[in-house]
Formats: structure tokens, C-alpha cells, sequence
């Protein structure tokens, strides 16, 4: 069950339950059974919880509950939890003019107004003003807390908010949480405290605590390098990270530590194929347009050698040019691709023929497309404001060719039916291009068909054929010159 479902469900689950048991909680099991009732009691083994149906007490280990379920109980009895990350915070990155006219970047916190500057506060800095007519724009970031505090700033901060006073746990929490950002004289300080007061419902946490601490006193070197590649990871530096990787392999293949630096190393190869796969996607996407363009200026480029490139060629292309935008080898360029929706990566993009549908044949025009109730439901069948100006446009086009054939065939009746590679000589070279790239995205075997959808031909509405007037006055039907009978347009959505 996903958590945003989750949280409605539990919401509701305790709207129905007594109102005695409201000052409880609703906990899930790995399973993902949902029992309502209240913890009685919490340590480092696990809780005792008392159900709201039959008022049984059931003894629980922390790995009979989710993940979530247990991190939220931990918190509430201030369990210390084995959580070995990296500590990120949240940072605001502000752009702004710098003398000469460039654009320079500063990572801190927004401390308010004063006038008309932005007050910043940043690592060792207490007040950075940057005037309103310089700032260019703010996004929030997460970072590593050693970009945004020094030791002591971070420390005093988060001594104020635990306020441990004269309980041991909530001493061992903080410890746990100075000793992630490599506080570790201070996290000896609340350790021993912690001790001192010998009230601690975690006794086998604490003597655990102090001998990790005593471990990362003594591989300080190595610990400080496994914060590194954490860092890394934080901002992206990929390539950084994997070199780091790769020294403490080399430096330290016998580490102490190796466990933590396992986990590390998965984190950080879960993050870069995540980033990666959506450099991958953005990049695939940018470019199918890019790419066929380029196909469609190439001087005598006939229809049928466009169908053939969109459905072979054209994604070996595109492979090529995205694995050197990412700076990828192509080969985990296109597993990146091929995976990306097994792997929950994939994003939706709509593309259509506009009014090159009909070369495609009525039958191809309508297949898989539910006509009508897609239209009325999804609104995918309305073309915009925009590509109506082009569709209105290439109408323009077409009629003065027709008018040409006319006047060339001595001004009687209608000119003979365009061929598809008449009609693919006079397409205009971007209309030609967005063609090759609807054909490449459904033919090539590389994108995944979502949906189809149908419009109405913008010229005759939808019914294949247009009225003109006889030689002797009489009305008579012929084939609509834009959908050349069609009837349709169509448009699809992709993976």
C-alpha cells in the first residue's frame, strides 16, 4: 500500500474505532495487516500492544512491523534507531548578479528582510545581504549539514531542541545524530551522560553506541571518507563518488567498517541509476524531435526511405546521441531506457501526425483508439490553439498546390489524387519531422503505446468528404483533399 493511501486509511481506521483507544495508533504489520489498539509498552526489542478488538496484548518485535510503522513508534518512545545515512537539511540556493554582469550561487538560509535585501545566513557567515535589484531567482535544495553549519553552530542548534536534561535516551539520540555528522566529541560527551544517569530503557543501544563511537574514533580516516561519498552522492557528483568508491576499496579492503560502506555503496548505485535514468528519459525525449529533424531536411528524402529510418534507424540514432549528452557508454544508455518502466522511470508523452495521419490509411488512423469517449474524457483529441495555426497553415499550402494542378491541367475538374510521395514533397520540413518522430515513436519498438486517439479532420469535420459546386450548378461530395478520406488525425500517448 502506498503511504499517501496508507495515512487516508489509518486516518479513517481511528475515526472508527472507540474513542478510547484514539489515545493509541494504528500500527501495520509487514504483511500489511492494520491493527488498531495501543502500545503499552516500547524498548530496543520491541513493544507490547494492546488490541482495541479483543483487548489481547500481543508482544511484537520491531521487524514484525513495516518499516514506517516501526520508525514512527521508535520516535514516539525514543528508541535509537540504526540509521547510519548521511544527515541532509534543507537549504535555500539563491541566484544572483555578482559585479561584471555574471550569475553567482549561494547556499544558506533565508533569515528574512532587511529593506530591500535578502538577509542569507550561510556556513560560518551569519548575515549575507544580497540587494533586491541583484536576485535572480531561490529553490530549495537538500544538503549535506557541513555545507550549511560549522560543528558548533549545528551542535548548539540541535542541543536546543532535544533539551535531554535528565534522560538517558534522549541523550543517546542525539548522540546517534552527532555521530552522523562526525561530532564525535560531543557525542562522547552525551554518551557518557547517558550513562551517568543509568535511566535508559535501551541498555544493550547504549553499550552499542559506545563502542560504534570508539570504532569511528579510531578509523576516523576511514569514516571520514564513507561521509565523503556520501556527500557526493547528496550533490549529484557521481562520478567523484564512484573515485571514492574505488580508494576505499583499495585503501581499506578489510575495514571494520565494510558493512557500512556496503550500504553505501548500494545507496549510492540506487541514486546515480535513478539520476541517470532520468537524464536518460529527459534527453530521449529532447532529442526524438532534434533527431528528426535532421532526417527530414536531407535533400531527397523520399517517403518511403522516412518510414524505413523512423522504424529502424532512427533509435540507433538516438541512442548515439544521448549516451554522449549523459556521458554514458551507450550501452547502459539503452538499458536505462529499456528498463525504464519496470523500474517505475517512465514518463507519458504525447505526439501526433497532425494532418500526414491519412498516409497511414483509416484503418491504421482508428486502431486501438476509443473515438469519441477518449475525446470527451481525456480532451486528447482537441488539437491546441497552436498546432491549429499550423494545421490552418499547411491547409493554405495545400489548396494553392491544388490550385497550381488546376490552372496546369487547363482548369477543369478536379487535379489527379496526391501520392504519398507527391504529398512528402510539398510537407513543409518541420511537419515532415514531427511525422518521422509519431512514426519512430509507435513503429520502432522502442516506446510503449499508452493510448490512441482520433481528431476530427479540421477540414471536413469528421466526415471524409467536402461539398463543391458542379459545372451546372448542381452540389456534388468529393473526397476531402486534407484527410484525402480519411475522416481522422491521430495522436498518441507513449511510454
Amino acid at each position: 500500500m502506498q503511504m499517501p493511501l496508507l495515512h487516508a486509511f489509518l486516518a479513517i481506521l481511528a475515526a472508527c474505532v472507540p474513542a478510547a483507544a484514539l489515545s493509541g495508533q494504528v500500527v501495520q504489520l509487514k504483511t500489511g495487516h492494520l491493527l488498531a489498539g495501543e502500545v503499552v509498552r516500547a524498548d530496543e526489542d520491541g513493544l507490547e500492544f494492546r488490541r482495541v478488538d479483543n483487548g489481547g496484548v500481543l508482544q511484537l518485535r520491531w521487524d514484525h512491523l513495516s518499516s514506517e510503522s516501526a520508525r514512527t513508534i521508535q520516535r514516539r518512545f525514543r528508541i535509537a534507531q540504526e540509521d547510519d545515512g548521511e544527515v541532509l537539511v534543507d537549504a535555500a540556493a539563491i541566484r544572483y548578479e555578482l559585479p561584471g554582469g555574471s550569475v553567482g550561487e549561494v547556499v544558506g538560509r533565508v533569515l528574512g528582510k532587511d529593506g530591500k535585501d535578502l538577509l542569507v545566513r550561510t556556513k560560518g557567515h551569519p548575515s549575507l545581504r544580497i540587494p533586491q535589484e541583484r536576485f535572480r531567482s531561490m529553490t530549495t535544495r537538500q544538503v549535506p549539514v557541513a555545507e550549511l553549519y560549522t560543528r558548533d553552530e549545528y551542535y548548539r542548534e540541535k542541543l536546543n531542541e532535544a533539551n535531554p536534561g535528565d534522560e538517558a535516551d534522549k541523550h543517546v539520540l542525539l548522540a546517534d545524530l552527532l555521530m552522523r555528522v562526525r561530532d564525535y566529541e560531543h557525542a562522547r560527551q552525551h554518551l557518557d551522560r547517558a550513562v551517568e544517569l543509568g535511566n535508559s530503557l535501551q541498555p544493550k543501544a547504549l553499550d552499542e553506541r559506545i563502542k560504534r563511537l570508539k570504532l569511528y574514533q579510531e578509523r576516523a580516516k576511514e569514516r571520514d571518507l564513507l561521509s565523503e561519498i556520501a556527500a557526493r552522492r547528496a550533490q549529484k557528483d557521481f562520478a567523484k563518488a564512484l573515485e571514492l568508491v574505488a580508494t576505499f576499496e583499495k585503501e581499506f579492503p578489510n575495514s571494520p567498517l565494510k558493512p557500512e560502506f556496503d550500504k553505501e555503496k548500494e545507496r549510492l548505485a540506487k541514486a546515480r541509476e535513478r539520476w541517470l535514468a532520468d537524464q536518460v528519459i529527459a534527453s530521449w525525449y529532447q532529442n526524438v524531435p532534434v533527431v528528426a529533424y535532421a532526417k527530414a531536411q536531407e535533400k531527397g528524402l523520399t517517403y518511403q526511405a522516412a518510414r524505413s529510418y523512423a522504424e529502424t534507424q532512427m533509435g540507433k540514432d538516438l541512442r548515439a546521441k544521448v549516451a554522449k549528452v549523459v556521458g554514458i557508454p551507450e550501452a547502459e544508455a539503452t538499458q536505462l531506457w529499456q528498463q525504464r518502466i519496470e523500474r517505475g522511470f517512465a514518463k507519458e508523452r504525447t505526439i501526433s501526425y497532425s494532418i500526414g495521419s491519412w498516409v497511414l490509411g483509416e484503418k491504421a488512423i482508428l486502431k486501438d483508439t476509443a473515438q469519441g469517449k477518449a475525446e470527451e474524457k481525456d480532451g486528447a483529441g482537441k488539437s491546441t490553439s497552436q498546432e491549429d495555426k499550423q494545421v490552418e497553415e499547411q491547409i493554405r499550402r495545400i489548396r494553392a498546390i491544388m490550385e497550381r494542378a488546376r490552372r496546369t491541367s487547363g482548369g477543369e475538374g478536379q487535379p489527379q489524387e496526391q501520392s504519398e510521395e507527391d504529398w512528402w514533397k510539398e510537407y513543409p520540413v518541420g511537419s515532415r519531422a514531427q511525422w518521422i518522430a509519431a512514426y519512430y515513436a509507435e513503429f520502432s519498438g522502442d516506446a510503449k503505446m499508452v493510448r490512441a486517439y482520433t481528431s476530427d479532420c479540421i477540414n471536413c469535420g469528421g466526415r471524409g468528404t467536402t461539398e463543391e459546386v458542379g459545372e451546372k450548378g448542381e452540389p456534388k461530395k468529393i473526397k476531402c483533399f486534407l484527410c484525402h478520406g480519411t475522416r481522422f488525425t491521430r495522436r498518441i500517448r507513449v511510454w
